[in-house]
């Protein structure tokens, strides 16, 4: 059996419309991101269990 290892600098759970930007902006920034989705595409489910309002506070860390 081969095993494989990775590094990822950031690993974000869930590509909705925020999980998206975040693994975005930490790319952006020369990061190594891991996006996981559950679904078989991104952006599937996205505000269905929230007010459909997006809150955007999250930090430029």
């Amino acid at each position: 059996m081969k095993i494989e290892k990775y590094y990822f600098d950031v690993v974000v759970i869930g590509a909705g419309i925020l999980g998206i930007a975040i693994s975005l902006a930490h790319a952006k920034k020369g990061l190594q991101v891991l996006l996981v989705e559950k679904n078989p595409t991104f952006g599937q489910g996205v505000s269905s269990q929230n007010s459909e309002v997006i809150h955007a506070g999250f930090s430029r860390a």
